[in-house]
């Protein structure tokens, strides 16, 4: 795969990933009343193990194929 078609990929994925998170974001509190957001924590995690694998997905590849 040619490195553009890499860094576009990058790009569509890393678009859905910032939507998702914002939309999920914006979502309201279960519990308005508790001391920590859990949901918040909990999307923020998920979006920088997201962030992580697309990072080594795009940029470290096999270099043996079998």
């Amino acid at each position: 795969m040619l490195m553009s078609q890499r860094i576009g990929r990058f790009c569509v994925r890393l678009s859905v990933i910032s939507l998702v998170s914002g939309a999920l974001f914006t979502l309201p509190e279960p519990d308005p009343d508790g001391v920590l957001h859990w949901k918040n924590a909990f999307v923020a995690f998920v979006a920088i193990v997201a962030l992580g694998k697309l990072l080594f997905d795009t940029f470290f590849y096999e270099r043996f194929h079998t």
